[in-house]
């Protein structure tokens, strides 16, 4: 019976640790991180976890996704600079005397809760971009969802600290963000619908949003991520030029995102001597 030599075992460990490398690096692989108490983690360039949790102190110079929840312990810090960016496509928890200290982008699809007394635990803002998609609790009034009118940023709000969907539709320029985050958050966060013209679009098409019973409100049109024009009722869109449209509407309480590859056709022409 012939047996594997050990430098072939060797070459195996070798090239399953390239692969799961390799894995990891292309986004393939999240897990959960923790940040113990007494200790901290600074994340630099872009890094995406299931869950995170901070018992010690997370500092944000990059951008962090969260695909799950986010939870703070007691006495946990959370640190976003300038120029970072958080995404949690799930719930933040956070506990009791937990410190917040918000420079950009704090964006939570999911609720925002606080546990303890509404007077514990510190909420810095320095022209921090907070929104919240879901419901708002335990803050007392020293953090407020005002959804509608949340004008962009901390600095610019009397009225509240936070906006919610309809204000991140509004406000937040899809370039702002990095490469892909403002059109995950808006299909997470939407009901994917059709436009009531189907088939090959071509270009000149005007795309039309289906009749609902409900009237069609503050609808957002989009042409490969780039906002065209924002909360309008205008429920058609004279296509003229080609690429990647998408509608993104409210129907009643609902949220629906339609979207179409409108395509150029040429005709070649031959000439027959």
């Amino acid at each position: 019976m012939n047996q594997t030599t050990p430098k072939y075992h060797f070459a195996s460990r070798i090239l399953l640790i390239l692969i799961l490398f390799i894995t990891a690096s292309l986004g393939g692989y999240a897990a959960d991180l923790t940040v113990a108490n007494n200790s901290s983690y600074t994340v630099t360039g872009t890094e995406t976890y299931d869950n995170v949790t901070i018992n010690g102190t997370l500092t944000i110079n990059g951008t962090l996704i969260i695909n799950g929840d986010l939870t703070m312990g007691n006495n946990g810090v959370l640190n976003l600079n300038t120029g970072g960016v958080v995404i949690v496509y799930g719930d933040a928890d956070l506990g009791n005397q937990v410190r917040l200290d918000l420079s950009s982008y704090f964006i939570v699809l999911g609720s925002l809760d606080k546990g303890g007394s509404s007077n514990q635990g510190t909420l810095e803002t320095d022209d921090a971009k907070i929104y919240v998609f879901g419901d708002v609790d335990g803050f007392g009034t020293t953090f407020e969802k005002c959804e509608g009118s949340y004008t962009g940023s901390t600095e610019d709000s009397d009225q509240c600290e936070a906006g919610g969907f309809p204000d991140f539709l509004d406000n937040v320029d899809p370039e702002e963000l990095p490469d892909g985050i403002y059109e995950s958050i808006v299909s997470s966060s939407t009901q994917t619908d059709d436009f009531a013209n189907t088939g090959a679009f071509c270009l000149g098409v005007t795309l039309e949003l289906k009749s609902y019973t409900d009237a069609i409100t503050k609808v957002s049109w989009y042409l490969d991520g780039a906002a065209l024009v924002k909360n309008t009722n205008q429920a058609t869109w004279v296509t003229d030029q080609a690429g990647e449209y998408k509608a993104v509407y409210k129907v009643g309480e609902i949220w629906y995102s339609a979207t179409a590859e409108v395509m150029t056709f040429q005709t070649n022409k031959i000439s027959i001597q």
